[in-house]
């Protein structure tokens, strides 16, 4: 892997993710419903049909691709040019770096979602292992899934 190239993809989506707003999937619940129960929303979320959430991510892609490019806006063209690159290598998971970086954040989502079971136990966190076990393929995180899946399942 070209570890300069994940270092970029990874500074380009959470930069993008901080000016749009860092929104969650389940931000719309909360919008819609002004939900507040995390415990609530998450047990919900499960339920909600696959088109209403692909919309949602949908909605949240445009805000980060929009925030990216008012970003590009600060930088002259010459670096413009590699980072539009690298930012498409990255939302259509063209490269093995950008399928790497993927599940790097999908593996930091569910480290997140640990901490709050750890928390709190009523926490829903079966989704998460499920999804977990589904959406990784990567050798390194696949391991450490095994770990966490031991010690904590």
């Amino acid at each position: 892997l070209d570890a300069n190239k994940i270092i970029k993809m990874v500074l380009l989506h959470d930069l993008a993710r901080g000016y749009a707003g860092d929104i969650t999937p389940y931000e719309p619940l909360i919008w819609k419903n002004d939900e507040t129960d995390l415990t609530s929303m998450y047990e919900r979320w499960v339920r909600i049909p696959q088109k209403e959430k692909e919309r949602f991510a949908k909605e949240s892609e445009k805000k980060e691709h929009d925030a990216f490019h008012k970003l590009l806006r600060y930088l002259p063209s010459s670096a413009t040019q590699e980072l539009e690159t690298i930012w498409e290598e990255y939302h259509n998971r063209i490269t093995k770096e950008a399928r790497f970086v993927y599940q790097l954040h999908t593996m930091e989502n569910f480290l997140q979602a640990l901490e709050y079971w750890k928390e709190d136990k009523n926490f829903p966190i079966e989704s998460w292992w499920h999804q977990m076990k589904e959406s990784i393929s990567e050798p390194v995180f696949m391991k450490l899934l095994q770990q966490l899946d031991m010690h904590f399942h």
